[in-house]
Order: C-alpha cells, then structure tokens, then sequence
C-alpha cells in the first residue's frame, strides 16, 4: 500500500484547481475557497444527512446532470453517454454498476473540480441573466449550495423580504444544514441566511462582483529567480561560504580541494570488477601480516573498521582508504562542520 502524506494530498488538490480553472475559465481563489468551505480539501469527504460527496460536496442528481451536460467537452464523453435524463427531468444510469462507477468520480479531485468549475460557469450566466447584474462570488457559492434556481430565489427573498424565514422556502436544504439555516432553534430569515452562505466568499481578495473577473483564472505565482551568491565573486579565502562557487563551480576552497582529491586518488573501490575484488580478497587473506601493517595508523578509526593505505593495498581491494588532509591555511578561520545539500 502506497502512503500519501497530507502534502501530497494538498498539492494534488491544488493542481486538480488550478486545471479546472484553466479548462473551465472559474476562478481559482472561489474554487478553492469553495472546496475549503464543502470539504474542507479533502476529495473523499462524505456528508452523513445527504449523498453530498467529494471535494465539492456534489448530491447524487447534480453530479450526473452536470457529468450529462458538460461531461463531453472535459474528458468524459463516455461517462456521460451513460446518463439519461427522463421525462420527469431526473438523471439516470441504466445499470447500477455503472452508475456507482460515476459517482465515485465525486472522488477523484481532478474530475470533481472540473465540472464543479463547469457548474460555476452555468450558475454564473443563470444568475447573470435572471438578475440583470453580475453574481457576486458569494452568490455563485449560493448557487453552488442551493442550485441556480435557488440562489436566484434566495437573493430575490434577501432583497424584498428579508424578514421572511429562509426554512420555510427551503424545507429539504434547512432540513439537511440546520446549522444554515437555524439559530439555536430559530429559524433564520432569508436576510440572515443570505448574508451567512455569501460572506465568506465575498470575502476572496481581489474578487470583484464582474462576469469577466468572477470568471477569470488567476495567474500561477511565477518562480523567484535567484542571482549568483556574493554577486558572483569568488572568495577562496573563506573556506566554507558554501559547498559549490557559483561561477566556475568548483570546491570553495583549497582545503576542500585537498579533501576531495585525497579520495580521488584512493579510487571508488565498489566499481571494481567482481573478480578483480575477489583475487584482492584472497591476497589479503594470504597476507595477514601485511594487514596489521596496513591498519596501524596515526589515524584514529572506530572500532572494527580497518583502515588502509593505498601503498600496502592494491586498488581494486573492498576496503576504505586513509586520507590524509592538510589543516587550512593560519589566516583562514578553522571551519566548524560542513552543510551537505
């Protein structure tokens, strides 16, 4: 089993956004304020008072009437020729494998921003038409949370009764979110409801209530370019300003150099040829002797690792080198450790 950290996950999410923004023209930002406010990010997010699912909390009908109408122009013509739409105006899939198949496409993040970017662009041009205004991005998430029709209803009730309860023209949405629609018990009026499923999104920086830049996809933050450390100047005399110049690239100082070189000239015993390591192996063992010699050594080493010289061992042999490295010169400062990258 393959195990996704929350990074991964957050960052499939965001680019199944970013995609749906390109392809479908919504907003980024309300996209994912979206998302935040149905699911909280995560595409297998299950609501337990209706068959809300997915990253946009889609119910059954409204996934498969919008996979029906826009399925085709975003990749899924053959998910849509599935659906049909019956006299009484439902949506329906013939087979009940297949249609637990489509639904389950509420949880793939790519394919639920898609067409919730698709739906957004629909409430857009309902709400745009039957207000005679553009929709604010809180009124399209109204859209999203009540249906086109609804959101329409409901900016109209806010506007000219105010006063009147919100349940009472919304019985199976309040029924289903009392936390919308009730206050302790009391049923909200249409102005307070209104007012608690807009304002967050009316919130969205830069978010202003016109058709074109409601629907306007935002640009992705452009890479920072970085310039060359120290302007560029080389600086031998300091032995660790970093582990590579920035112009020629080579070690940053002559003890470094020294360093490396040292084991350069040792070789990279693993590359060897096998049997070259084992004809070294059997003169090593034949020679035990010469491998006491080899491992007294001024050079410390832990306990059980041998360290050789490449004078009294051949090349080729497993083994570990012994380095020797020269101190820094007096007028550098003594290096403390080194940073690996």
């Amino acid at each position: 089993m393959q195990l996704i950290t929350p990074a991964d996950a957050a960052g499939g999410v965001a680019a199944a956004l970013r995609k749906a923004a390109q392809a479908t023209g919504a907003s980024f930002d309300y996209l994912l304020q979206t998302a935040k406010r149905e699911s909280s990010l995560d595409p297998a997010a299950k609501a337990p008072t209706s068959s809300a699912r997915g990253l946009f909390q889609f119910i059954d009908q409204t996934w498969l009437q919008v996979l029906k109408e826009d399925g085709p122009s975003l990749g899924y013509a053959s998910e849509a020729a599935d659906v049909s739409r019956t006299s009484s105006g439902r949506y329906v899939v013939a087979d009940p494998a297949r249609r637990a198949e489509l639904l389950a496409l509420r949880d793939d993040p790519t394919a639920s921003a898609l067409l919730a970017g698709a739906f957004t662009r629909r409430n857009a041009q309902a709400l745009g038409s039957a207000l005679g205004r553009s929709a604010t991005p809180g009124e399209l998430y109204a859209a999203h949370f009540l249906g086109a029709q609804g959101a329409i209803q409901l900016v109209s009730l806010a506007a000219n009764a105010p006063t009147a309860s919100a349940a009472d023209a919304f019985p199976a949405q309040a029924s289903a979110n009392r936390a919308i629609f009730f206050d302790k018990g009391r049923p909200r009026t249409a102005s307070e409801v209104y007012a608690r499923i807009t304002a967050a999104h009316d919130e969205i920086p830069n978010a202003a209530p016109a058709r074109a830049t409601v629907l306007a996809l935002q640009e992705a933050p452009q890479d920072e370019q970085y310039g060359p450390f120290n302007g560029g100047v080389e600086n031998d005399a300091a032995p660790f300003h970093s582990l590579f110049k920035t112009g020629r690239r080579s070690p940053v100082s002559a003890y470094v150099a020294q360093a490396w070189s040292s084991f350069g000239a040792a070789g990279l015993v693993s590359d060897a040829a096998p049997a070259t390591r084992r004809r070294a192996a059997s003169a090593a063992e034949a020679q035990p002797a010469a491998r006491a010699q080899a491992v007294a050594s001024p050079v410390s080493a832990p306990a059980g690792i041998a360290v050789r010289s490449a004078a009294t061992a051949p090349v080729e042999a497993p083994s570990f080198a012994k380095v020797h490295l020269a101190a820094p010169p007096a007028s550098s400062p003594a290096p403390q450790r080194i940073a690996r990258r």
